[in-house]
């Protein structure tokens, strides 16, 4: 069995408020044993193979994150037709993303779909790909999140060439 842990970063504590998703999934087949910790202020959703986490809404009346009970939505961004933001009720969110998604949505988003009890993995994000996702595998596990630096294991080395100056 595989452990995988989540830790929000330090530096989140230190730079105040970030609208982000942070999420993983796996096969059902596959046994990976999550632990979430230092989420006791975010928004955290689980299910047998998946979890997501977000930044919880100012009032901590709305999420980025929501979920039924065969399926979960993370939506970040919004959509024009018809008008959906990240921040909206969760009912009008899984039922744009669940009960009729579009085929090509306009908008500035990026939405992590989990449906079929879990089964099937899907991440959509606009057009042109202004609403960001980044993804990282690791075997069968994928991981996802609106920033790269949530997806950092401890045993990465950093790329010192990617960091020179042109």
């Amino acid at each position: 069995m595989r452990v995988l842990r989540f830790e929000p970063p330090p530096a989140l504590a230190l730079t105040g408020p970030e609208e982000f998703v942070v999420g993983a999934w796996w096969p059902p087949e596959v046994g990976v044993e999550l632990r979430l910790s230092g989420c006791e202020h975010l928004d955290c959703l689980q299910g047998p193979n998946w979890a997501l986490v977000a930044s919880p809404h100012p009032t901590q009346e709305r999420s980025l994150i929501h979920a039924r009970h065969d399926a979960a939505v993370a939506f970040r961004g919004y959509v024009t037709t018809p008008p959906l933001h990240g921040w909206s009720p969760g009912d009008e969110v899984l039922a744009h993303w669940l009960d009729s998604p579009p085929v090509v949505p306009d908008g500035v988003f990026a939405t992590i779909r989990i449906a079929d009890e879990g089964k099937r993995l899907e991440l959509i994000t606009d057009v042109l790909g202004m609403g960001s996702m980044y993804v990282r595998r690791d075997g069968a596990l994928v991981l996802f999140a609106s920033s790269p630096r949530y997806l950092r294991m401890p045993q990465d080395e950093a790329d010192l060439l990617c960091w020179r100056k042109q």
